[in-house]
C-alpha cells in the first residue's frame, strides 16, 4: 500500500527572534522518513510545526497536495496523528478507555483488535500509571495512530526503552508503515530508525544539510560531523 505524500515547503520557525528552523523543504518519497541530528539541531520544533504545535514565521505544510489548516485539532481531522517521546496518556485511565477517547465511534472490536496488532490485550484494563514505560510508550503510539491513520508524526520512540522495548517499538512502526500511514519519525538512535525509515533528513543548526537515501547519510562528512555520539554502529558507517 502507497503511503500518502508530505510536502514541507520553506519552513521556518522563531523564538525571541532565533531561528530555531531555517528555511527547511523536505518532500516525501517512500513509506517512512527519519529526521534526524544532534540535540538543539530544530527536529522536534520541526515536527511541531507539522503538527501544529507551534506557528511557522513563514512556510507551508501540504498532505497529499492539500495545504493543512493551521493548528493541531484542526490537522488531526484531516488525518494527522503526534505521538511524544513521554507519553501523553490519562494517567488514572485503563488503557483501554486512553486508546478509545483517542477516537470517538469506534467500535469495541475495532479497538481491541487494534490493540492486538500492537501486543497491549494482557494491558488493555490496567490504568497507565500501572503500566511499565515501554508499554506506555507503544499505548501512546497507538494512540495518535488512531488518530492519525494517515500520516503519524512520532518524537523519538525508542527513547527511555531497553533493548527489548526497542525491539517491540520497532516491530510497532514498521506495523504502522504496512497499513499504508506515512511515518515521520525524529529519532536519535540510527541504527534502530534506519531498519524502519527509507529517507533521512538531517538538520544541523536548523537547517537542513542532507536529504536522501539512510545508507548514503552516513558516507557524508558533512553528515557524520554534525551526527557526532548519535548511536550508529560501525557497519553503517
Amino acid at each position: 500500500m502507497t503511503a500518502p505524500k508530505l510536502a514541507i515547503s520553506d519552513v521556518s520557525v522563531e523564538f525571541g527572534g532565533v531561528k530555531a528552523v531555517n528555511d527547511v523543504s523536505i518532500d516525501s518519497a517512500g513509506d517512512a522518513l527519519a529526521i534526524v541530528g544532534a540535540n538543539g539541531a530544530g527536529k522536534t520544533t520541526l515536527l511541531n510545526a507539522v503538527s501544529g504545535f507551534v506557528p511557522m514565521r513563514h512556510g507551508r505544510v501540504a498532505f497529499d497536495g492539500a495545504a493543512l489548516d493551521r493548528g493541531a485539532a484542526r490537522r488531526a481531522v484531516s488525518g494527522v496523528g503526534r505521538s511524544f517521546q513521554h507519553p501523553h496518556l490519562m494517567e488514572d485511565l485503563t488503557l483501554e478507555e486512553n486508546v478509545r477517547g483517542s477516537r470517538r465511534g469506534l467500535a469495541t472490536g475495532e479497538v481491541r483488535d487494534a490493540m492486538a496488532e500492537f501486543g497491549l490485550t494482557d494491558w488493555m484494563h490496567r490504568q497507565i500509571h500501572e503500566l511499565p514505560y515501554g508499554i506506555r510508550k507503544i499505548a501512546d503510539l497507538l494512540r495518535a495512530v488512531l488518530v492519525g491513520r494517515r500520516l503519524l508524526l512520532c518524537d523519538e520512540p525508542f527513547s527511555g526503552l531497553d533493548e527489548h522495548g526497542r525491539d517491540a517499538m520497532t516491530v510497532c512502526l514498521l506495523a504502522i508503515k504496512a497499513r499504508g500511514c506515512l511515518l515521520v519519525v525524529v529519532e536519535h538512535d540510527l541504527d534502530r530508525v534506519m531498519t524502519v525509515v527509507d529517507q533521512f533528513v538531517v538538520l544541523n543548526f536548523g537547517t537542513k544539510i542532507f536529504d536522501g537515501d539512510p545508507g548514503d547519510a552516513m558516507r557524508d562528512a558533512a553528515v557524520r560531523e554534525a551526527l557526532t555520539g548519535l548511536v550508529v554502529s560501525e557497519e553503517r558507517a
